[in-house]
């Protein structure tokens, strides 16, 4: 049986901690006043009291709620490294053709005996009038076809000292495109073309590219799309864009060689040491595009050590030496571990070390090079030019040289006073004002024809007034405004303010007024800036308010600038 005193003290601890929440009244409740049941808590507006123990009673205390402190996330570090190429090599070699048609005897001393075909149709000539051959770091050298009954019938001969050369099989007319392949002259005197293997007689059959092919049936959409005359060999001016340089649209598929020399190491993991480089120079294109373009770059994990001495290509002055040999002799060393035909576009990279004497510039080469897999049709080498400021502005020279690739032509002027400026990355990649000028981007199709007002001269009897947005704001409004005066020639109004990639001091800003005449080579003065009565040189140029200026018959007039652009009045 329980005891009486025992059963007391149960039941009192269970009322004790069992007791309702409500049998206190709580408006009555101070911290630190005593209680009587221990855990016994009580709720008073928006604060909750506890009962306690302190020492040897029980007290009101406030009910604190103990948070959990959020932890910091380990923050992500984006890595920066390009995607490594790991596709192997292609190794396709082709096998020259038994040729169909008799040929004349070669003569005794040519070692390099060739047949030239009809890229159409391998069972025919075609009349090409010869090759230019060019021995490394040397000169060019032209070997003229033999004529047949006075007909060129394919037929190339030359005779050719032992080393390594390049040669371009001439094209008979605007409609082909060079080929450049390379040809090595052992000891003995007998020659090994890359990528092709020689006929039974010993002849290689080589070609050149057609133009014509894969080109579509080009139906203008708009006056102002003139047509493009082939002034600018490999480029283009005008419409349509040759389907020889890169895409406008889509995806650019493009390889890194990172090259390097025993005098010369290559320094870095190449996949980092041209992250920067690349993707900036990718941001700039899909800016211009309007995101209609970007490129994917793959690169070897490696640098390729060259079998060959970059000081013997001569190219330690600008625009000087052999940088065709040079590029295909880098292609050639990566041919073993690179399938070339997977890719629109090859940069060949040097160490950003390279001194400016042994390389001075890089190049860009809209023309095809032959390899073991076929063609590279677009690529570009480096020079020290490339990495004269550091990272800062190697983004700039790899897309001024891209430029090329799609088919734009240099802005800046050889042999010849400037008439256009510092206004497009095209005329100056080391200026300040690098946005590609809106007639560089109709041609692209990277503006749309609702972002275009054509005119032409006769519709000017009466004034036309247009608004134009400036053409770093990455809008869809209306970015230029183009007057069509003749078949070949066209005057494009564009504004341009500071902003995107366009640095300049407000006191420029304005409306840049320029034409583009498709009979004019770019680098002779292709494009010319209209510049303002009174205007200190090409960066003063622009149209303020109350500017006029006239290009033959069309005057054009600066009513009002405001926030959404520049309101110009156009008139005959």
């Amino acid at each position: 049986m329980q005891k009486p005193q025992l059963k007391f003290i149960y039941l009192l601890i269970i009322a004790l901690f069992f007791t309702p929440l409500t049998s206190v009244n709580a408006a009555t409740i101070k911290v630190g006043q005593v209680c009587a049941k221990p855990n016994q808590q009580v709720k008073s507006g928006s604060k909750t009291f506890v009962c306690k123990k302190s020492g040897t009673k029980f007290v009101w205390r406030l009910k604190t709620t103990v948070v959990k402190p959020t932890p910091t996330p380990t923050p992500v570090v984006e890595e920066k490294k390009l995607a490594i190429y790991n596709g192997g090599s292609g190794g396709i070699l082709g096998k020259s053709f038994e040729i169909p048609v008799a040929l004349p005897v070669a003569p005794a001393n040519a070692n390099l005996k060739l047949w030239v075909y009809d890229p159409n149709n391998q069972n025919q000539a075609l009349p090409s009038p010869g090759i230019f051959a060019k021995k490394d770091g040397e000169d060019w050298i032209w070997y003229g076809a033999l004529p047949v009954n006075g007909q060129f019938n394919g037929t190339i001969f030359a005779e050719l000292v032992p080393g390594r050369y390049v040669f371009d099989v001439v094209e008979p007319n605007s409609n082909y495109g060079r080929i450049t392949y390379t040809v090595n002259i052992d000891a003995s005197g007998k020659p090994t073309i890359k990528g092709l293997l020689p006929n039974s007689a010993g002849y290689y059959t080589v070609t050149v590219t057609d133009r014509r092919i894969n080109q579509p049936v080009f139906n203008p959409t708009s006056r102002c799309q003139l047509a493009e005359l082939g002034v600018n060999p490999g480029m283009n001016v005008g419409f349509p864009k040759s389907n020889e340089r890169l895409t406008s649209n889509g995806v650019v598929r493009a390889l890194i060689v990172p090259i390097d020399f025993a005098t010369i190491p290559g320094v870095g993991e190449p996949a980092e040491v041209f992250y920067q480089m690349a993707t900036q120079m990718d941001t700039y294109f899909k800016q211009m595009s309007n995101n209609r373009v970007r490129f994917d770059f793959k690169i070897l994990k490696n640098w390729q050590r060259a079998d060959f001495n970059p000081s013997d290509y001569k190219l330690g002055t600008w625009s000087g030496g052999d940088s065709s040999g040079y590029y295909q002799a880098a292609l050639a060393v990566a041919d073993p571990v690179v399938d070339y035909s997977l890719f629109d576009v090859v940069y060949v990279f040097s160490p950003k070390a390279i001194p400016s004497s042994v390389i001075a510039y890089g190049p860009a080469f809209p023309t095809s090079f032959r390899t073991e897999d076929g063609s590279v049709r677009n690529g570009t080498i480096s020079g020290a030019d490339a990495y004269r400021d550091g990272d800062r502005t190697g983004w700039r020279w790899m897309a001024h040289e891209t430029g090329h690739l799609f088919g734009i032509h240099d802005l800046y002027t050889v042999d010849t006073p400037s008439v256009y400026g510092d206004w497009d990355i095209m005329a100056n990649n080391w200026g300040d004002t690098l946005e590609l000028n809106a007639w560089n981007r109709y041609i692209q199709g990277w503006l749309d024809e609702s972002q275009i007002r054509c005119l032409e001269a006769s519709q000017l009897n009466t004034p036309v007034e247009v608004t134009i947005n400036p053409l770093s704001n990455r809008t869809n409004d209306m970015k230029a405004a183009m007057i069509r005066l003749s078949d070949t020639e066209i005057l494009v109004a564009e504004v341009r303010r500071n902003g995107g990639y366009d640095r300049m001091n407000a006191n420029y800003e304005g409306v840049l007024v320029y034409k583009v005449d498709m009979t004019i080579q770019s680098i002779k003065g292709g494009y010319q800036v209209q510049r303002r009565v009174g205007a200190a040189g090409f960066l003063d140029g622009l149209l303020k308010r109350g500017d006029k200026i006239r290009a033959g018959n069309v005057q054009i007039e600066v009513v009002a600038s405001g926030t959404s652009g520049d309101l110009i009045r156009i008139s005959n």
